[in-house]
Order: structure tokens, then C-alpha cells, then sequence
């Protein structure tokens, strides 16, 4: 099925070690990681080839596929990108490579993908489910991905084995940004991808592309998305609410920063919606939008309650707590009758903030 790309509507989070190694390395090239978006990860196929794609092929799409190749002892994961009239790439990847199997069991869990085809005019996002028939097989062929024992020579071995291949026309890219787990890590070292960016070192155009209609089923999936996790992690900080001190300050910021920005993109869903009502739509369509535009109202009622309640639970994380002068800590908590105390080095707090003297 053909893969078209899928303007960005919200900011999408990757680690800039990745980022930099990645555009540090020639091309043709290809890589795998993880991206964030709205605090939800899913897995990424990232390709680099030595010639610009143009626009106008871009639009089009490309074909997608994969494969288990090799012999009776062993296998390697093969990926080709046919994009139509223009060009075919190919790229073999050792199954048993931690950051490969990382990736891809994120792909199959997460339900979905992103590919970017990086330009040096930019990059071009394509958004995919991963139960689309172009990746179902790979929900059935990750249990052999994951038993791999693939060697790094048995590796270089495929790679000579796949030029002989008759179906092996087109660009062989180099695997890059394969040595290192810390790539995959997303809780530091953060580098954001902006809406309508066209690149990690380009301006950002702060007007969003706005999507057609087809794309409908792909922007409920998300929206259905957002509420469910608001919802689940509302709950979350209610139970909270009776222990704050089980939370740090960062664990909080975060919730902060990661509801702040779903709160801010709720306008532009909106946007979406209302461009598509003035439409000519189907029946279905338009019950879907209505469906939509209800979801996005307790869409921002939710994400407005986590936001107050963050901010309540900010007052009393453990930070908070241990910030307070020795006199103004609660006598519960240092005596470990605070509920959820008990899992906290008190003895370590009490020598903390009191002499023996004292």
C-alpha cells in the first residue's frame, strides 16, 4: 500500500545524539529510533539517500515492504522503499541488534510507525498503522526477530549474499546510528521537530499544512488516542493525590509540559475539523467529524483537570517536601505514617535534618 506523506500537526521529540550522528554520517544511509509524540512513543525508519527526492515524487508516495532473508542458520531483516518513478532502496539490518529489536517491538506495540526521508532541503514525515498489510507480517515474523543470534559476520555475510539477488536492483544503504541503546533514550537530550519544520536546522513555518479528508480514519485513531491517556493518567494522578511525596519535581514537569502542549494543538484538531465540515462528505464522514468534535471537547476538559492537578501535586512532591525547612516537615511523614512512606529511606531523612542533639 502506498505510503503518502502526512503533514505534521504537533512536535515530535527524538534524541539529538541520534540526530547528529545520523547527519554526521555519509549517505546513503539509513537508521532506526524512537520519536515522541504527545508523550506516546512509537518507532521511526529513518532514510537518507545521496540524491534529493523531489517534491513531486514525494507526494506520491512510495512503496514499503519487509522480509526475513538469509539461510537455514541464520537471518537478517530486509526493508526496501520503492518510491514510484524515481528510485528503489534497500536496507539489510542484523535482527539481533538490541536497538533493532527495540524499535521494532515498538512499532508492533505502539500500533503505528513514522518514516522520514531526510533531504538536504529538509525532511518529509510519513505517518503509517502498523496494521496496514505492508507491516502485518511483521507482528508474526518479531518472535524470530527477537530469538535472533545473528553475528556481526553472518551480518557482512548477507550483505554479500544480497548483491547477487536478481530483485536486488536499486540503492543498498549503509545501516548507521546501530552501536548504542542511549540513541533510543528520549527522557534527555531531547531534540523537538516542530510543526511544518523542514528540518532540523531550517526555520519553522508556524502554519500548519492541513490535512484531506482521506485522512480522516488516522487523525480519530489519534484523537481517540489523546483522551484515552488523558484519562488514564488523570486517574493516575488522583490516586496520587493522597501520597504526593511518591513524585519528584521532574516527574511533574513533565506532566506539565507534555499535557501543556496536547492542550495547545486541541485548537488546531479544531481547525481540522471545521476545514473538513465545509466539505462535501459522506453520511459516515460527517458523523465521524461530529463524533470528533464531542471527543475534542472532553479532550481539553481532561487535559485541563491534569493540569490543575499537576499543579497541586507540585506543592507536595518530595522535593517539595525535603526543601522545607526541619521545623515545617510534617511529623507523619518523618515518622513514616504517611501513607506510601514506607517505601522512603526515613531514617536517611531524619539524619538529614537532625542532630543527634536534637
Amino acid at each position: 500500500m502506498p505510503k503518502r506523506p502526512i503533514p505534521l500537526l504537533s512536535t515530535l521529540t527524538i534524541n539529538r545524539r541520534f540526530i547528529a550522528e545520523f547527519m554526521d554520517a555519509d549517505p546513503p544511509s539509513f537508521a532506526l529510533g524512537l520519536v515522541e509524540e504527545h508523550g506516546r512513543t512509537c518507532g521511526f525508519l529513518a532514510l537518507r539517500p545521496s540524491e534529493t527526492i523531489p517534491p513531486g515524487v514525494a507526494d506520491r508516495g512510495f512503496a514499503f515492504g519487509h522480509r526475513l532473508v538469509g539461510t537455514d542458520d541464520f537471518a537478517v531483516v530486509h526493508f526496501a522503499f520503492r518510491f514510484y518513478g524515481f528510485a528503489t532502496y534497500h536496507v539489510l539490518v542484523n535482527p539481533s541488534n538490541p536497538v533493532v529489536q527495540a524499535v521494532l517491538t515498538t512499532m508492533v506495540e505502539s500500533g503505528d510507525y513514522y518514516f522520514f526521508a531526510i533531504n538536504a532541503d529538509g525532511v518529509t514525515a510519513f505517518r503509517s498503522g502498523i496494521g496496514e498489510e505492508d507491516l502485518a507480517g511483521l507482528k508474526t515474523t518479531l518472535p524470530r526477530i527477537l530469538g535472533s543470534t545473528t553475528t556481526e559476520a553472518q551480518y557482512r555475510r548477507a550483505l554479500a549474499m544480497f548483491d547477487r539477488l536478481p530483485e536486488s536492483d536499486g540503492t543498498l544503504l549503509t545501516w548507521v546510528c546501530r552501536g548504542s541503546a542511549d540513541s533510543l533514550d528520549l527522557t534527555k537530550d531531547r531534540f523537538d521537530l516542530a510543526p511544518a519544520s523542514a528540518g532540523p536546522s531550517a526555520p519553522q513555518d508556524e502554519t500548519p499544512t492541513w490535512q484531506p479528508i482521506s485522512q480522516l480514519p488516522f487523525i480519530g485513531r489519534m484523537i481517540d488516542d489523546l483522551l484515552a491517556d488523558g484519562i488514564g493518567q488523570y486517574r493516575n494522578l488522583v490516586e496520587a493525590r493522597r501520597k504526593p511525596y511518591v513524585l519528584d519535581d521532574a516527574t511533574v514537569r513533565g506532566v506539565i509540559r507534555v499535557y501543556s502542549e496536547q492542550l495547545e494543538d486541541v485548537p488546531l484538531y479544531e481547525e481540522q475539523l471545521a476545514r473538513w465540515r465545509k466539505t462535501s462528505l459522506m453520511g459516515s464522514q460527517r458523523r465521524e467529524i461530529v463524533r470528533l468534535h464531542e471527543q475534542l471537547g472532553a479532550l481539553r476538559g481532561v487535559l485541563s483537570d491534569i493540569l490543575t492537578l499537576a499543579e497541586e501535586l507540585r506543592q507536595g512532591t518530595i522535593d517539595a517536601i525535603l526543601a522545607k525547612p526541619p521545623g515545617e516537615l510534617p511529623l507523619e511523614f518523618l515518622l513514616g505514617r504517611m501513607p506510601g512512606a514506607e517505601g522512603l529511606d526515613l531514617a536517611a531523612l531524619r539524619r538529614e535534618f537532625f542532630s543527634e542533639d536534637d
